[in-house]
């Protein structure tokens, strides 16, 4: 039991690890300064069927997002305001939709 007690005496709470992660990459301001972001990667929809994905998000809340499966490219895109659209060559209705409100 005793040697458990500096386990616990050194553990971090939550804010101090947020504020050790903020301070690594340089402080809330610096991030707050980031107006765009590109973040690519591969995705998974099941055994042997699997894509690429490139997602770009943009202040104020503006998102395109393009995801390659089979040689065929599903693309959602967001204005960041009020109006998105859908383009999915899986879907019923192949030209550009608008976005869904349901998440």
């Amino acid at each position: 039991m005793f040697l458990l007690l500096p386990l616990a005496a050194s553990a971090q709470t939550a804010v101090e690890i947020v504020n050790k992660s903020l301070a690594a990459r340089g402080g809330a301001e610096k991030i707050k300064a980031i107006q765009s972001e590109r973040v690519t990667g591969r995705v998974t929809f099941g055994p042997g069927l699997e894509g690429s994905l490139v997602a770009e998000l943009k202040r104020p809340h503006k998102l395109r997002v393009e995801i390659t499966v089979v040689d065929q490219k599903i693309i959602r895109v967001y204005d960041g305001k009020s109006a998105g659209w859908v383009v999915n060559p899986f879907a019923e209705k192949k030209d550009a939709q608008p976005m869904s409100r349901k998440i």
